[in-house]
């Protein structure tokens, strides 16, 4: 006959393989994070966990003005320096080809910079927490 703390016990380990077998399926399923987003502070997490602290990332990134404010200036910098305006008269001029593709890369690395902040302060407050 079982004890009632035996079948608490083996109720447990239960339970822990089955939640090991999800984790193993949500990692196995789990796309990997980019290489501009991978840090150190991920690593503590698993790979199912890091691509959610991702996602988390880029929404809270995505609903801050100062983030949109700041890719704005880029690109609009970005145009003022193509165009040549007069106050960049010392600089030489840009090819066309690369004012296209400056003004789509500059403001996506300003996000990256960003999303790659809030990962970071997302990611400490997890592991801490």
């Amino acid at each position: 006959m079982i004890t009632k703390e035996q079948a608490g016990v083996i109720a447990d380990e239960f339970i822990e393989q089955q939640q090991q077998i999800r984790n193993d399926e949500r990692n196995a399923k789990a796309p990997r994070v980019p290489h501009v987003y991978r840090m150190t502070e991920l690593e503590a997490f698993e790979p199912w966990q890091r691509i959610e602290l991702l996602r988390t990332a880029e929404l809270n990134v995505g609903n801050q003005p100062r983030c949109l404010a700041a890719m704005l200036i880029a690109f609009f910098a970005w145009v003022a320096l193509a165009m040549g305006w007069n106050s960049f008269d010392a600089l030489p001029p840009i090819p066309s080809a690369l004012i296209g593709v400056g003004a789509i890369l500059v403001p996506m690395y300003i996000r990256v910079i960003f999303v790659r902040r809030e990962l970071r302060n997302i990611a400490t407050t997890s592991a801490t927490a």
